[in-house]
């Protein structure tokens, strides 16, 4: 198995193809890289930018340049010892009729060879849904689209279609015969006359589908979606037979060498992720397979499962809370409340948020659930309270969801089984018998000897199958655009609860990882992320100075109160939202050309998706134009440029803040590099990386600008350490110093391999005045040692503008060594040796460079 030595995320699509990538594979090499991480390459639906709806799993994406550009990648990257993480996703494909094997299932049902693939409910109660297969795509509802006469007939490679605008599906055998010798002048012609909607409702009725309007989905789907993505069709690969053949290319391309990783995507989703990867692992053996798996605080990965460990979400989540200060939380929590005027319940709020997701937008999922709870149980009384208590059990879940294997749960599931019994009947005391009820499906004895039928074990799978996309959609995509006291804890994997972590808590995760999942990813920016690593990291310093903040909040509100808009008796934006605007100004602002109009069109287009995922004023489904135009007006007439006293005020308040962010950002970037783990890049990250949520994150890099970048540090480094360093110092606005950390520890990753694979994890006292403020370890390997110093909380220490590089900032500060530890230490960041006399003063390891790297020679 290769292990990676650092990946770097690369987003494919038609604009950055194979022959993209294979580019910058040269400069990828020479930065430290190790392995690419691709995302979907697989043939997905034309002019996706993402590659996650994926139409054929077997073929290469044509639009990326197909097998003969991929082959050709990959010979070069294999020039260059690089490896190659390839991004998969088996748990679902497109709902389109680019999906060959979907539209052979709407075309032959049964006789289709894909029958089995797709999670349909075939026996849905619905008679006019019953052997047939929802289709969500129609404008408006079905009468008024055939009374527009929307839906015609055509043919395509010979077979009669019908099409709904560019959506067209094929007609079953018996129904297509009738119109086997019909011109496609005749086609487009009918159905004619008086009665021709009424032949159309009868051609409709012969077919395997029914075409419906698309907000009617939640309600009526009969097929499990990617959460509630209509576009996305789940698949069964609980099969083996549609694991084997959905996965044919993948296990070939491992085979061949020519992917030497595996990123699992949304495990969650899978009937059973247990099996699949145990199947997977036997199809794959020689690969490096991670799972994206978001773990709540305290959550194990489940050990059973045949990887190496998570994508990073976590590490994420622990390292940006550790330059939280978390001494602030309370006066942080109370400003924020305070401003917004309203105080809030974040669990109840979390408990209606899940709960509004299941209601309005998974009910059909729902629904489906509480048929096996009817066939359990036998009974339909109190039918209506039952459904309202599995509500309740499904939104108090506190994790995305167990992991029954069809024998038992684990001691950790069945604590989260009962965590969710107990909040489930706090919230909805009336509901405490229906709850209990429930509950009495769940086998929570712990008992394997036990055995489960297999009615029980389909009610456990579709179960577990739920809470998941309910907790995503509810706390990921909904409460973290609601409740937002300092933005960067609201991230994927995070919490806005978590507020700042200690050295010791740190140490703590970091050993667990380190004794059971060793080379797991250590991600600080994905594909996915609410915000980029940079942006986090200057949010952070807010942390640090709660007074100051809300007095800046509450100064800048006033000064733009003439800004707001009413409508209807309302100020727009609200309070909360305004508070969103500014923490996204301040956290996204780039160094260079301040609140430029490219910026502020970014600024407003995350605006708008951040009010519709919140669901407060406006929806994607509903969208509430006129709030939504009120807010975007409100950013253009706060940094208009006669706004003086906004901008007087917010701009040296921005500046100061992005002083003390580098700070946070360069330890973040250092701690991932060295903590043990593989390290991940996203892509464009080796420079700042303040971008915002998708697509804002999916942006194009600039490699020309790094290539060249990187050609400077290399000969600056060769020729002259202490005028780069120093010329670094001086520009650290542009992002060059990120870059050379990065590419200097990289390369000591690539020189002693053993060591960041294998080496023990050692965490080490601080002591002195400043000691809280100092976070080191070592990683110790066979006669190896290296050293990670980095400080953290630096805006009480200097001025800002200050890099905190002197003995009068650190003082006594001192990192005590472990008596078995080396004397004499190299630091190839600068290129200065240090002799350790009684542990190592921080001034002394961190006078040239802010933070620090320690060979033992």
């Amino acid at each position: 198995m290769k292990i990676p030595t650092a990946t770097y995320r690369l987003q494919f699509h038609a604009q950055f193809t194979f022959r993209d990538a294979r580019a910058i594979l040269d400069y990828l090499h020479r930065l430290g890289i190790s392995d690419i991480y691709a995302s979907p390459i697989f043939q997905a639906v034309q002019g996706s930018t993402h590659g996650y709806d994926v139409t054929d799993p077997n073929r290469f994406n044509p639009e990326l340049g197909g097998r003969d550009e991929f082959d050709a990648l990959s010979r070069e990257r294999q020039r260059f010892g690089l490896g190659w993480l390839q991004d998969i996703v088996p748990n679902h494909t497109a709902f389109s009729p680019e999906n060959a094997m979907l539209m052979d299932v709407l075309e032959k049902r049964e006789n289709s060879v894909f029958y089995r693939f797709f999670d349909i409910d075939w026996d849905d109660p619905d008679p006019s849904l019953k052997g047939k297969v929802l289709i969500p795509v129609l404008g408006s509802p079905l009468d008024e689209v055939l009374d527009a006469g929307e839906l015609t007939l055509t043919t395509q490679n010979g077979r009669p279609m019908l099409c709904y605008y560019d959506h067209c599906f094929p007609l079953n055998a018996e129904s297509a015969r009738q119109f086997e010798r019909m011109s496609e002048a005749e086609l487009a012609h009918y159905p004619q006359g008086a009665e021709g909607k009424t032949r159309m409702k009868t051609l409709l009725a012969q077919q395997y589908y029914v075409p419906d309007y698309w907000k009617n989905a939640n309600e009526r789907i009969n097929y499990r979606r990617f959460f509630y993505i209509n576009d996305l069709i789940s698949m069964r690969v609980e099969d083996a037979d549609v694991m084997d053949k959905t996965h044919r290319l993948i296990v070939e391309q491992v085979r061949r060498g020519h992917f030497t990783g595996l990123r699992i995507d949304h495990i969650d989703g899978l009937y059973d992720p247990g099996r699949y990867l145990e199947r997977l692992g036997e199809a794959c053996p020689e690969a490096y397979i991670v799972a994206e798996k978001i773990l709540e605080r305290d959550e194990p990965l489940c050990e059973k499962w045949p990887i190496e460990g998570t994508t990073g979400y976590d590490f994420g989540a622990q390292v940006n809370a550790l330059f939280c200060n978390r001494d602030n939380r309370s006066a942080f929590l109370e400003g924020y409340q305070t401003f917004i005027g309203e105080p809030i319940d974040y669990e109840r709020l979390l408990y209606d948020k899940k709960r509004l997701i299941l209601e309005k937008y998974m009910a059909a999922d729902l629904r489906r659930l509480m048929r096996c709870v009817r066939r359990l149980l036998n009974t339909t009384a109190d039918d209506d309270r039952l459904e309202a208590a599995m509500v309740a059990l499904v939104a108090s879940f506190p994790v995305y969801r167990s992991y029954f294997d069809g024998k038992e749960f684990s001691a950790f599931d069945r604590r989260y089984i009962r965590q969710a019994i107990q909040t489930a009947v706090r919230f909805e005391p009336k509901l405490t018998r229906q709850i209990q009820t429930l509950t009495t499906l769940l086998p929570l004895s712990g008992d394997a000897s036990k055995p489960i039928d297999a009615a029980t074990a389909a009610f456990i799978g579709r179960f577990q199958q739920l809470t998941g996309p309910v907790m995503a959609k509810g706390f990921e995509d909904t409460l973290l655009y609601i409740y937002y006291p300092l933005a960067s804890l609201n991230e994927v994997g995070g919490s806005p609860f978590m507020f700042g972590l200690t050295a010791a808590g740190f140490y703590g995760f970091i050993r667990n990882r380190q004794m059971r999942w060793p080379h797991a990813m250590n991600a600080t920016a994905t594909h996915d992320t609410k915000r980029g690593e940079d942006v986090r990291a200057r949010l952070n310093v807010l942390s640090e100075m709660p007074d100051v903040w809300f007095e800046k909040v509450t100064q800048w509100s006033r000064i733009n109160d003439h800004c707001k808009t009413k409508h209807e008796g309302q100020l727009i934006p609200d309070r909360n939202d305004e508070y969103l605007i500014y923490q996204t100004l301040l956290g996204a602002m780039p160094f260079e050309g301040g609140l430029s109009a490219s910026f502020l069109e970014r600024v407003k287009a995350y605006t708008v998706k951040a009010l519709r995922e919140s669901q407060r004023h406006t929806t994607w489904v509903e969208p509430n134009e006129a709030y939504e135009q009120a807010a975007t007006a409100f950013i253009d007439r706060i940094t208009a440029a006669e706004n003086t006293a906004f901008i007087a005020s917010f701009e040296p308040f921005c500046k100061r803040i992005a002083e003390y962010g580098i700070i946070n950002s360069l330890s973040q970037t250092l701690l991932k590099m060295t903590a043990p783990g593989v390290c991940d890049f996203y892509q464009g990250s080796e420079l700042w990386e303040l971008s915002l949520v998708d697509p804002d994150n999916r942006r194009p890099v600039d490699y020309p600008q790094r290539r060249a970048l990187l050609d400077t540090l290399i000969r600056g480094g060769q020729s002259n350490r202490a005028a780069l360093l120093k010329n670094l110092i001086e520009t650290r606005t542009r992002g060059g110093i990120k870059m050379f950390l990065i590419h200097t520890i990289l390369q000591q990753r690539k020189a002693f391999p053993q060591l960041f694979l294998h080496g023990a994890f050692v965490p080490l006292n601080v002591e002195g005045r400043r000691r809280r403020h100092i976070l080191a370890f070592a990683r110790c390997f066979e006669h190896a040692c290296a050293m990670t110093v980095v400080p953290r909380f630096v805006s009480g220490l200097t001025t800002p503008g200050t890099m905190p590089l002197s003995d009068a900032v650190w003082g006594d500060t001192r990192i005590c060594l472990p008596n078995d530890l080396p004397t004499r230490w190299d630091n190839p960041l600068t290129g200065e040796s240090v002799a350790a006399k009684d542990g190592l003063l921080a001034g002394q390891v961190l006078k040239t460079f802010p933070t620090a790297f320690l060979t033992a020679p």
